[in-house]
């Protein structure tokens, strides 16, 4: 082989190499992000604590008592609680649901807390529901 044919054989190996490590980092960081999220969900994402630091106020804004965490030092997630009116038969139920934003691979969002999915409460998964009395309910764990 000629010293052109080796040299463009090693570019080659080494850009092939550079991918395959790209493709298997990812693939870590994913499984990664995912246990740290079946962790926090098997916690329900530490509701009670947050509950009792939330000073819910069912006339105030939609929002309130956001927090964001990481989880295994890397992992950026989000907790909220989003209010919510529903108006029926002349009747306007409030309450609370308990949102939950999973933590993001690193490679994705590199911990950045004011990325689009963090400012869009609604990407959350819904936890549990706060009526105006604080009695809790477990939700079915839906995305809105």
């Amino acid at each position: 082989m000629s010293a052109e044919g080796r040299k463009s054989h090693w570019f080659l190996k080494t850009v092939l190499s550079f991918f395959a490590f790209c493709i298997v980092s990812y693939a870590i960081d994913l499984s990664i992000a995912r246990w740290a999220d079946r962790i926090l969900l098997a916690r329900n994402a530490d509701f009670e604590q947050q509950l009792q630091n939330a000073n819910l106020d069912f006339d105030g804004p939609r929002t309130q008592g956001c927090n964001q965490r990481y989880i295994f030092k890397i992992y950026l997630y989000q907790t909220c609680f989003v209010r919510t009116s529903i108006a029926y038969n002349g009747f306007d139920e409030r309450f609370f649901t308990y949102t939950f934003q999973r933590p993001q691979p690193w490679i994705i969002g590199r911990g950045d807390g004011t990325a689009y999915y963090f400012q869009a409460t609604s990407m959350g998964q819904s936890l549990m529901i706060v009526h105006p009395d604080f009695s809790v309910e477990k939700t079915t764990g839906k995305t809105f």
